[in-house]
């Protein structure tokens, strides 16, 4: 009955031994049948779970360390010849072994996109995330967006570093007269607006 189901675990963290238990089950089954995979396992986890968890962190061969200027070299050369709206991360990864088309696409627009900005923060950055995460919360995808050049990582990580909350929390209230809020509001909303606009229309393409 389904009083005997163990509790679904679909957004908890993979335990070590559940991550043992796969590794018996996709050597028992081939890596093929993963609905017998995931009732193997019995700890509620779906098939597609338990393929993401075997083909992104415990499948044997996968690279999960620094990343060599060669392997740099093939995703720069492959993004430059196809576009960065073109290419398929998953062909890059077939040309690099051990690495899977979400590294790729991370390693890209978290590093090697000419685009990125590595100087240091100016005021009005710092203020359009002060006001963002008070908008939209800890979508940082969404916040950098709306900083050019700055990757979600970095937004991330600017929020977060201890220095940087503390101020962050000492001139908020000094923020709110700011002269800039009221604009730097309105550049949210429309840029909001827009990624709401982007995502309706790249669904009407799918």
């Amino acid at each position: 009955s389904s009083t005997n189901k163990p509790p679904r675990k679909s957004g908890g963290n993979w335990t070590a031994a559940e991550d043992a238990e796969l590794r018996v089950a996709v050597e028992a089954h081939g890596g093929r049948n993963w609905k017998r995979i995931a009732e193997t396992l019995g700890h509620g986890r779906t098939d597609v779970q338990c393929l993401h968890r075997w083909n992104k962190v415990l499948k044997p061969g996968l690279v999960k360390g620094p990343w060599l200027k060669e392997e740099d070299d093939v995703v720069r050369d492959m993004v430059m010849k196809y576009g960065v709206g073109q290419v398929r991360w998953s062909v890059i990864a077939s040309k690099l072994p051990g690495r899977i088309g979400k590294q790729c696409r991370e390693r890209w627009f978290n590093h090697l996109d000419p685009a990125i900005k590595k100087g240091g923060w100016m005021e009005e950055e710092d203020l359009l995330i002060f006001q963002a995460q008070r908008e939209v919360g800890n979508k940082w995808c969404e916040i950098a967006r709306m900083l050019p050049g700055r990757t979600e990582n970095a937004v991330k990580n600017r929020w977060n570093s201890s220095a940087r909350r503390r101020w962050f929390k000492e001139t908020g209230s000094k923020m709110e007269q700011d002269a800039r809020v009221p604009m730097l509001v309105e550049e949210i909303k429309e840029a909001e607006a827009k990624a709401a606009q982007e995502k309706a229309e790249a669904k009407a393409r799918a």
